[in-house]
């Protein structure tokens, strides 16, 4: 309901090109089809969606952050 429903990016690339067949489901998937799951609205499932995966990938920045400052400090 947000987004477009034609292909983008690498799926675009792959149907123009004609390999897109041979493509390959992701072997887990934290929220399939970016609709989180249990919310009736798709709009709001999608846009819940979006917002979870934010704060996932903000999540492991910022961990990953602390990590290398802390290898940093007990190198020096």
């Amino acid at each position: 309901p947000l987004a477009s429903p034609h292909p983008d990016g690498l799926e675009r690339v792959a149907e123009d090109l004609g390999f897109i067949e041979r493509a390959q489901e992701p072997f887990y998937e934290v929220i399939p089809d970016y609709v989180f799951p249990g919310i009736s609205n798709e709009a709001l499932a999608t846009i819940a969606a979006g917002v979870v995966g934010t704060l996932i990938v903000y999540g492991v920045a910022v961990g990953l952050a602390a990590l290398f400052r802390r290898r940093e400090r007990a190198a020096a």
